[in-house]
């Protein structure tokens, strides 16, 4: 299938007296997010916000420009939580239909219903609290101060900028003379 084949993206008016409308991407759309997204995670990038360019950048996905005008691309391409949101409604949903079918005396699917929702309830995931063996691996690396600098260097890398790194470890960057080194006060 051509691009040219390929559907616009559509916005839905919810009510005909208002305004509401909502951004429905297309299938190209909604790969170049989940790229992005997979990357974002993967890069460990924290960013407040993302311009144009910097997208352009990140992604390598020059089709980003030619959408970023559509009314509602730009706030639903950088809603990172989106996935989230939507896994939880149907969450949501799916046990609301299971409540439904168990509550209905003369539904044949009660037990089946039943036995779903005791296996949901298995695969809720539970608060998470530091376990014996993640505080063994911190006491381990405390200990190791080589290994701890290897462990978190790509993430400081990846954080802070070279001259960031300079100011958090203290050093004077006011006084050099272009060659990257400060100078030496005798």
């Amino acid at each position: 299938m051509s691009t040219q084949d390929q559907k616009p993206p559509q916005i839905v008016e919810l009510a005909p007296s208002r305004v509401d409308w909502e951004f429905i991407p297309s299938s190209p759309m909604r790969e170049a997010k989940a790229r992005f997204l997979v990357k974002l995670r993967k890069a460990a990038v924290f960013r407040e916000t993302w311009t144009l360019s910097d997208l352009e950048q990140f992604t390598n996905d020059g089709r980003i420009r030619k959408w970023w005008p559509i009314k509602g691309f730009k706030d639903w391409f950088l809603d990172t939580e989106e996935f989230e949101a939507a896994a939880e409604i149907a969450a949501m949903e799916a046990l609301a239909a299971c409540r439904e079918v168990m509550a209905d005396p003369a539904s044949q699917s009660r037990i089946a219903a039943a036995k779903l929702a005791f296996e949901i309830a298995k695969k809720m995931p539970k608060h998470q609290t530091a376990s014996k063996g993640d505080e063994t691996n911190v006491k381990r690396l405390s200990a190791d101060p080589k290994r701890l600098k290897e462990f978190l260097a790509p993430a400081i890398k990846r954080a802070f900028s070279p001259e960031e790194l300079l100011e958090l470890a203290g050093a004077d960057t006011s006084k050099n003379h272009g060659n990257g080194q400060p100078d030496q006060d005798n």
